[in-house]
Parts: C-alpha cells; sequence; structure tokens
C-alpha cells in the first residue's frame, strides 16, 4: 500500500514539485520491490504488477528529465514484463515512456512506432484522458519529424476536448505549448506567442509551476525570433521579461534544460535552428549532478582559449572544487544508507580507502608545506620556511649562498641552518665544496 500510495504522489507532484515527486517514485519502486523479493508472498502477483507500473511511472520521469537512468529502470521493467504481464493500460504506459525515451535518444522512427502501439491500446479501452495525452506526445514528436500540420493537428483535437469537456490541466497547457511550438517552427510567430500567452495563463491558473517555467521559456524564444522580423523593441523586451521569469524559477518548479539554455538564448538566437536540443538524453553524470557539472563546463570554456594566468588558476581551482562537492554527495549517499541498513562495519575498508585517496591526491607541495611548518622549528619562521621550500621547488636546488640571501643570514649560519635541516630529513646534501647543493629528498 505505501508503494501504491507514494506512486500516486509521485504522479501528483510531477508538474508541481520534481524533487519531491522524484523521492516519490522512487520510494514507490522500492517497497513495491520488497514485496515482489518475499517468497510465497499472497501479494506477490498483484506486487509484481504493482511493481511493474512503479517503473514504468519512474522510467517516465527520468525520461523528462533526460536522464540516462530512465534505460535502466525501462530495461528492468521490460524484463519483469516478459515473466509477469501489466494490465493493458500499464502494458500501453509503457510503450508511451519507450516512445518518450527513444524520442530523446534522437531514434525518432521507433518512437513513432512506440507512441502509435500505445494510441491503439487507449483507444480500444476508450481512456480518453490516455488518448488526449498520446495525442500530446505525438504532436511533439511529429515537431521533430518536421511534420507540423499533422503536429498542430494532434495538439488541436486536445484543445477542442477541452472545448467540450473539462480535461485535466496538465493536458491543456500541454497540448497548448505543443500547437505554439509547431507555428514556431513554422515561422508563424504571432499565433506560437498566442498560445503560449493562453498556456502560460492556463498552468499559472491551475498551479503547474513546471508547465508555466517551460511557457516563460517558449515566449522568450517566440519574442526573440519576432523581433528579428520586426525589430520592434517591444518583443525584445518581453523576451527579456519571460527569460527572467524563467530564471527566477524556484528551485522545485526548474526544467533543468531549460535553465541551462535560457541565460545564452538571446545571444543564440540569430544562429538559431528553433530545434528542441533541450529535449535529448544528457550524459549520466551532467544528470546527476547537473549544477556542479554546469560549473565544470563554464570553466572548461574558460580554459578553452588563452587567457591571463590568474583566470585559467581560478577556473581550475574552481572545477577541482566542482568535482570535490560532487565526491562529497555522493559519499554521504552511501554513508545515508550504510545508517539506514545498519551495515556500518562492512563498509569500513572502503571509506577509509575513501579518506587514503583523498589524502594521497593532495599536492605535493601540500604535503611538504605541512613537513616543513613541523619540522623546522627552531631553524626557521614559518615565512621563511615557505620561501625556502618555494625556491627549492622552482629550482631544484639551493645553495649556501642562496640560502643565505633568501633568508637574510650570514653564510656560516645559512651553512649550519642547511645541515640541520638535511639532518632533519626535509633536505639532502649533493655534491662537495663549492659545488654543494641540498634538494629535496
Amino acid at each position: 500500500m505505501l508503494g501504491v500510495a507514494y506512486g500516486a504522489l509521485g504522479k501528483f507532484h510531477e508538474s508541481r514539485d520534481t524533487d519531491k515527486a522524484l523521492a516519490c517514485l522512487e520510494d514507490s519502486a522500492e517497497f513495491l520491490r520488497q514485496v515482489t523479493m518475499q517468497p510465497g508472498s499472497v501479494d506477490g502477483p498483484e506486487a509484481h504488477a504493482e511493481y511493474l507500473s512503479a517503473l514504468q511511472r519512474l522510467g517516465w520521469f527520468h525520461v523528462l528529465r533526460n536522464d540516462p537512468r530512465s534505460r535502466t529502470v525501462l530495461d528492468t521493467a521490460q524484463a519483469i514484463r516478459q515473466t509477469h504481464p501489466g494490465s493493458e493500460v500499464t502494458e500501453a504506459l509503457l510503450e508511451q515512456t519507450w516512445g518518450e525515451y527513444w524520442r530523446r535518444a534522437g531514434d525518432l522512427r521507433r518512437a513513432l512506432e512506440h507512441k502509435h502501439r500505445a494510441l491503439n491500446v487507449f483507444e480500444r479501452l476508450g481512456d480518453m484522458r490516455e488518448v488526449l495525452s498520446t495525442y500530446n506526445n505525438l504532436s511533439l514528436l511529429y515537431n521533430e519529424t518536421n511534420d507540423y500540420d499533422l503536429a498542430a493537428d494532434y495538439a488541436r483535437r486536445v484543445v477542442q476536448a477541452a472545448d467540450r469537456s473539462a480535461i485535466d490541466s496538465y493536458l491543456l497547457t500541454s497540448a497548448l505549448g505543443n500547437l505554439g511550438i509547431a507555428r514556431f517552427f513554422q515561422g508563424r510567430y504571432d499565433e506560437a506567442i498566442e498560445h503560449y500567452r493562453v498556456g502560460l495563463k492556463e498552468s499559472i491558473r491551475a498551479g503547474l509551476p513546471v508547465i508555466a517555467s517551460r511557457a516563460h521559456y517558449n515566449l522568450a524564444e517566440a519574442h526573440f525570433k519576432r523581433y528579428l522580423v520586426s525589430r520592434d523593441p517591444e518583443d525584445e523586451r518581453l523576451g527579456d521579461h519571460h527569460i527572467a521569469q524563467t530564471m527566477a524559477s524556484g528551485m522545485a518548479e526548474r526544467d533543468s534544460a531549460l535553465q541551462q539554455a535560457a541565460p545564452g538564448l538571446k545571444a543564440e538566437i540569430l544562429g538559431a535552428e528553433g530545434r528542441l536540443v533541450h529535449d535529448r538524453m544528457w550524459p549520466a553524470e551532467t544528470a546527476a549532478h547537473f549544477d556542479d557539472m554546469a560549473v565544470v563546463q563554464r570553466h572548461r570554456s574558460t580554459l578553452a582559449l588563452p587567457g591571463h594566468p590568474a583566470d585559467r588558476i581560478r577556473a581550475h581551482l574552481a572545477i577541482a572544487n566542482a568535482y570535490l562537492t560532487i565526491s562529497t554527495k555522493e559519499r554521504e549517499a552511501a554513508l545515508a544508507l550504510i545508517r539506514q541498513h545498519g551495515l556500518g562495519s562492512e563498509f569500513d575498508a572502503e571509506i577509509d580507502a575513501l579518506q587514503m585517496t583523498f589524502s594521497r591526491e593532495l599536492t605535493r607541495e601540500k604535503v611538504l608545506t605541512a613537513q616543513w611548518k613541523q619540522k623546522s622549528y627552531g631553524v626557521l619562521t614559518e615565512d621563511r620556511a615557505s620561501a625556502v621550500l618555494h625556491q627549492v621547488l622552482e629550482a631544484g636546488a639551493i645553495n649556501k649562498s642562496g640560502y643565505a640571501h633568501l633568508c637574510q643570514v650570514g653564510l656560516a649560519t645559512a651553512s649550519k641552518h642547511l645541515g640541520t635541516l638535511a639532518e632533519r630529513g626535509l633536505l639532502v646534501q649533493m655534491g662537495k665544496g663549492p659545488s654543494t647543493r641540498y634538494v629535496l629528498p
């Protein structure tokens, strides 16, 4: 029952709070998986059917976020489907999800096959909500195959259904968005803007902030495109306004792909082809750590071109910090699971190894600085110890006169200091007489 309840909550939050939706859908799948793993459970057959449904919902959610984990979830669902077929509705929804996966993976032919297979089942069952939902999906798909009239026709079917009777606001706002996209690709920007505007108004009225954020982005894109034709300053102003609204969306309301695309939309619109490039599967690490990987990508762009050394240094450090943040998140996720399942002792060695890796990867200069700070006490001040170490690292060695000049001491004192530092293992004496020099061990 928990699995079923969390699945329903996940579906509810899908267009309202994406983080909460993901948490609910993952809990749903996990509870139902546990039931299916219990041999001889009286809930076995029902649990398998619900588990298949939960995987379909989770897979759909991942697909909508271009998360490559969707393929693993869908493959698992497909395997369960072979031994424990679900209801006709679940089977059709799985076809629907596979269709969306292949659309975002770029295989439009396979996507259309799955979508129409799902539509056939829903029409046979008389499930009008899912029929309308599939119309929306086909509309978006035909937009990508450049069959804009057919795309507009499927979207209009949903809008006309809303004229006849009340339908889910999510379906209506999605249809209006798809209709706008079709007209946008045809260069009919006035119509596109009107459809987007009505969809935005309806999504706000219905409390669908994720859909509203997408509508703002689409409106910005259409206004900028119309500005290229009309040169009306109002279009540029409205484009800027809608980009600002997209960027101002709360964390729970954001479509991450659009958040990434929004800042550069205005600058890039002159050469844009209007393709839904943001609707493609991301690399796994980008999906798992979007914000941190965005930082990495931004600073990689800085490093791609010659620049001031200080800017390049800051870029390298920012990238290092982003990866360190990712590492910390992964470790904390592991520790949370260890605590949840009481598996501390089983993973002590792995946690220790992680700490050793971190310590081992500290830069050589950091390790040496710590050693010199500790072992040069009584011979050098901390500042002078740092200066001598830096000189040896830079030049490869230091001699008596160089040390005397750097530390502002006499030659006899310099010789004594260098001998003491060598005794303490910080330096090694090389050569004899005038060619005597000191290097790091």
